[in-house]
């Protein structure tokens, strides 16, 4: 046999203890040496290897020589080049190099301390290669990083024991040159411990794993494709894309409950065209972990009778209305409308009977350099009959418009501050100390220039608690009638004084270049307040044309439904006011309405006090609405979702779409659990099917 043959590289110390030798000192190294691994410290260095053992000759070397997967091989060494992969040269003995617990901790996040609390390993993956959540499986082990940070150099192995780079063996599969996404890895690890091993070396290219999926179902949007699956536009909270992802239900579709498909979700914007690969190239986001452009908040869904997708969207770092469209083939994403100013929030879509799209949104602020204090709600619709493709395809309407504070819209150099009851913007002293003979200003007040340039106090307008962004059109919803006219409803949160706002619920009736808003609740015929109404407006038409729209009455707390045909005068009825003994619940946030084929409308909502999913269903007769027809579909309270998806609250972004007299509600379920890092999100994005 010759010694190429005979140098079979291993991962590992075969103990000692089963050589008839005789053992001495301890060998120790810089770092990670084993403190039981023993070396002949007076055996003599034998120039040649022995036989190889057999059956006949088990364990036994010559003086000087070690049993090291049935080959005798001489004890010492000069460098760490002279051992095996995972072993360092410590006191001319091949020792193994681990990484020690600190204090019972592991610097590598997913390793843990051994039994007896000395060594730092991975745990192996379970059969269909399972892994604890938050943790992914790579060379059999169950990982929380790319081990040596996805990448070695060339000469290099990955051991993921260790974590390191380390000299790749002169053996051929240690050789080769992985493609991009591919890690060169020592193939077939053993059971417990890289340095427990007798096998022969192999080195694999193992191709790096999918990225995490990350918190999926923020600002998100339902639909029902032609093929009866159910699909949701979201944000991506983690690396802040627009994603579209697929649900499946638990039991093949018979059970009530299911969560999205990780493997179905598409990422749409967001993701940067470069940045360094920490996943595996074909898989989520390409492998790319670095943040690109945030995009996709408040997104709303819809498809066309072809079963095209729709999605509009609001970039956060351009401050623009965005569209993207799916044509069957491949997604493409385009500006709707930007210019400077802040415009896209709430966004609501609506694909009309010849499949255009149409896009209620709002405007926070106008683009600096023109009028910067004004608010709108807004409307974007195909220039033509085709959809549109590009920005210049797009005809933008304003529907509605209003004054806003300067709260946060002043120049640098200047403040917003209140004067006789309304906010403007002043010039910021240059000395803060100057106001009030050289003390300064209450820590709620700014130092400003008055009209004639002297110093005086005003109080401050940034310290006033944000509620929700003010001015005309949050929340709009917006549909296209059989009758050609586009309806919104929509939320006015005008500024009245520093202090107070509006809060209506206001309608927009489009008729080519006719626009007819009107206040359908919040004040009465003579323009005085009757309360805080209009959030979260969710606007639909029943088959026999009825127009319904639910909404939040923020001031009373209640969730509230207005009905009407043509141009009734509205019905406004009280849906749910809370009835939990003892609790006053906030009843109505992230309502949405949809009608059956009986026209009968349903509801979906939270209760904000006990972060409960909420179900009322409107019957014909006096009450419309009764505490009775009102279900919980979903509640931190449930042992069973306790259970399954831990502590947190449910029915937030909620969405709903009704097929053959079943709901199908979308929403998330927010929380958080302890670690050692840390709190960690335990978000869920959830489907749950009710029949009535």
């Amino acid at each position: 046999m010759n010694r190429p043959t005979i140098l079979l590289l291993i991962i590992g110390l075969i103990s000692l203890s089963l050589l008839d030798c005789e053992c001495g000192d301890s060998a120790t190294g810089d770092i990670g040496s084993r403190p039981d691994a023993k070396i002949n410290l007076d055996a003599q260095t034998e120039d040649v290897l022995g036989d190889v053992i057999t059956d006949t000759n088990p364990n036994v070397c010559p003086r000087g020589q070690e049993l090291m997967c049935g080959i005798c091989k001489p004890i010492r060494c000069q460098t760490d080049s002279d051992c095996n992969p995972g072993q360092i040269c410590s006191r001319r003995a091949c020792v193994d190099s681990f990484l020690e617990c600190s204090g019972g901790d592991c610097v590598i996040d997913g390793m843990e301390c051994d039994s007896n609390g000395q060594y730092c390993h991975y745990k192996k993956c379970g059969k269909n290669n399972e892994c604890p959540e938050g943790m992914f499986c790579m060379n059999t082990f169950c990982m929380k990083r790319l081990p040596c940070n996805g990448k070695c150099g060339e000469k290099e192995v990955c051991l993921a024991e260790t974590d390191k780079c380390v000299p790749a063996p002169d053996v051929p599969s240690c050789k080769v040159s992985c493609k991009h996404g591919e890690l060169l890895m020592f193939a077939d690890p053993p059971e417990n411990s890289t340095f427990s091993t007798c096998k022969e070396i192999k080195c694999e290219c193992k191709t790096l794993p999918d990225l995490p999926v990350g918190d999926v179902g923020y600002y998100s949007r339902l639909a029902m494709t032609k093929s009866n699956e159910f699909i949701a536009s979201a944000y991506n909270k983690t690396y802040g894309d627009l994603v579209l992802v697929k649900f499946v239900f638990d039991n093949n579709g018979n059970g009530p409950l299911g969560e999205y498909d990780p493997k179905s979700v598409q990422f749409i914007d967001g993701v940067p065209s470069q940045g360094q690969l920490a996943g595996n190239p074909e898989g989520i986001r390409k492998g790319i972990k670095d943040s690109g452009p945030d995009s996709g908040k408040y997104t709303s869904i819809g498809l066309d009778a072809s079963g095209r997708i729709m999605i509009s969207y609001y970039d956060v770092s351009s401050s623009s209305l965005k569209f993207a469209y799916f044509d069957g083939v491949a997604w493409t994403t385009h500006t709707v409308d930007g210019n400077g100013a802040n415009v896209g929030m709430y966004s609501s879509i609506a694909i009309s009977s010849t499949g255009l799209p149409y896009i209620a949104y709002f405007q926070k602020n106008g683009p600096a350099g023109e009028e910067k204090l004004i608010s709108k709600l807004k409307l974007a619709m195909p220039m033509s009959n085709k959809i549109p493709l590009s920005s210049g395809d797009w005809k933008i309407m304003d529907i509605d418009s209003s004054k806003i504070s300067c709260r946060g819209l002043c120049n640098s150099s200047d403040a917003c501050v209140v004067e006789n009851n309304q906010t403007t913007c002043r010039t910021l002293s240059s000395d803060q100390k100057a106001c009030k003979g050289g003390s300064g200003c209450d820590s709620d007040e700014k130092c400003v220039m008055d009209d004639s340039q002297s110093p005086v106090c005003r109080k401050d307008a940034g310290t006033m608690a944000y509620v929700l962004e003010e001015g005309v059109g949050l929340f709009p919803s917006v549909k296209v009638h059989t009758d050609g006219k586009i309806y919104i409803a929509y939320y006015d949160r005008t500024p009245i004084d520093s202090e107070r706002h509006r809060g209506n619920l206001k309608l927009a009736t489009i008729e080519g270049e006719t626009i007819q808003i009107e206040v359908l609740d919040g004040e009465d015929g003579s323009g005085n307040d009757t309360g805080d109404v209009g959030r979260f407006a969710s606007l639909e038409f029943s088959p026999d044309g009825r127009m319904g729209i639910a909404y939040y009455d923020a001031t009373l707390n209640q969730l509230k439904y207005i009905e009407r045909f043509a141009n009734e005068q509205p019905k406004i009825e009280v849906v749910y006011s809370g009835v939990a003994p003892g609790i006053k619940e906030f009843a109505g946030p992230d309502c949405s309405l949809a009608f059956d084929s009986d026209n009968l409308a349903h509801i979906a909502f939270q209760d904000a006090t006990n972060h409960r999913l909420l179900f009322a269903s409107r019957q014909e007769g006096d009450p419309p609405w009764s505490p009775g027809n009102v279900i919980t579909l979903l509640s931190p309270s449930d042992d069973g979702l306790k259970n399954r998806f831990g502590e947190g609250g449910y029915g937030f972004f909620i969405s709903q779409v009704i097929k053959d007299r079943i709901a199908y509600i979308s929403s998330m379920k927010l929380g958080f659990k302890s670690s050692d890092e840390g709190p960690i999100s335990t978000a869920r994005f959830l489907i749950i099917k009710k029949s009535f």
